[in-house]
């Protein structure tokens, strides 16, 4: 009883998780559609993760499922990229196929670097010494890997296809982010890059 408690909580956690970045990207993207299609790359990557833990002989218990758990926040990192840059290019006017196939060829190594990177760090798990933690955290990094690998497959297959085909009709108005975070942002970029010494020093300190 306490096993499926356990489940149920880190199952309930994972949808949780994934319903809050979906609607944390929709306040950010401010494009239904383009919120539609990255919120996709989560179910698709997960019924892919599961296809390959069962390919790969892994079994459903609370380790693997706290793996999904925390893999659920990163499953729209690649695609946030992918279709982000999609958009740029139809901003330049190319249209929805073409920026499509551009705007995912030019961050695909971006993205295939950034998921190495993130399999690398849970990946020393698979070569140390077994032991009692090191294979229950290998359970949680098989998992982690096996997920952000499938997002890497759906960004650059599914997430292009679905931009070329559900092309946002028109750029939204602007929200909170682009009125005021971005002008900030840029205004202390352009103070970092004009006060080298003064950033780092802070670096530094902090």
């Amino acid at each position: 009883e306490a096993i499926r408690n356990s489940l149920s909580g880190l199952r309930n956690a994972g949808i949780y998780g994934g319903l809050l970045a979906v609607v944390v990207l929709h306040f950010f993207l401010r494009r239904f559609r383009t919120t539609l299609v990255v919120a996709t790359a989560i179910p698709f990557s997960l019924l892919v993760t599961c296809g390959a833990m069962y390919a790969l002989g892994a079994q459903f218990n609370v380790l693997t499922l706290l793996g999904l758990m925390l893999g659920v926040g990163m499953l729209v990192d690649n695609a946030v990229v992918v279709i982000e840059n999609i958009h740029r290019y139809e901003g330049m006017g190319y249209p929805a196929p073409a920026a499509a196939r551009l705007g995912a060829r030019q961050v695909a190594l971006a993205v295939v670097a950034s998921t190495a990177t993130s399999i690398f760090v849970w990946s020393w798990l698979f070569v140390s010494e077994r032991n009692t933690m090191v294979i229950m955290m290998g359970e949680v990094a098989l998992t982690i890997c096996l997920a952000v690998a499938c997002s890497l497959l759906i960004s650059l297959t599914f997430i292009p296809l679905a931009a070329a085909r559900f092309s946002p009709a028109d750029e939204p108005k602007p929200g909170f982010v682009a009125r005021k975070l971005v002008p900030a942002y840029r205004r202390l970029l352009d103070w970092t890059l004009d006060h080298r010494l003064a950033t780092l020093i802070c670096l530094f300190v902090v």
